[in-house]
């Protein structure tokens, strides 16, 4: 039985070889992060309005990688510095309250607050 395993594992990796599936996910992902932003979810109390800040900047034409979960902000940060994602963007409560959001240029170390009618603009142009 221990051998049968190895080889149906080898079957299966023969099959997704063969079939061009391997590493979808990570070429999806990377061409994404080449011309996109990481979406961070800061909470559970912000994840609907990061969910929906992403469609909205989708409908836009802009890349966007949403972090799968509320997590700490610093992990989201390296995952997003990991893939080679220009912008990240942070909404926190704060953020909510004032109908802000923070772009963090992932490039430059830099970071600034704009209010949410203008990110679409603002990312696009920190994109080009």
């Amino acid at each position: 039985m221990f051998v049968f395993f190895f080889q149906a594992e080898d079957g299966i990796r023969d099959l997704v070889r063969s079939r061009g599936l391997g590493d979808v996910y990570k070429r999806q992902t990377q061409k994404a992060a080449e011309k996109g932003v990481l979406m961070t979810i800061f909470d559970a109390s912000t994840q609907e309005i990061a969910m929906q800040t992403a469609a909205r900047l989708r409908q836009e034409g802009v890349q966007v990688i949403l972090y799968p979960e509320a997590d700490k902000l610093a992990k989201q940060l390296k995952y997003a510095d990991r893939l080679g994602v220009r912008l990240a963007l942070v909404i926190g409560p704060d953020e909510v309250a004032e109908n802000t959001v923070v772009i963090k240029d992932l490039a430059t170390r830099q970071q600034e607050s704009v209010p949410m009618q203008a990110l679409v603009e603002r990312v696009k142009n920190l994109l080009a």
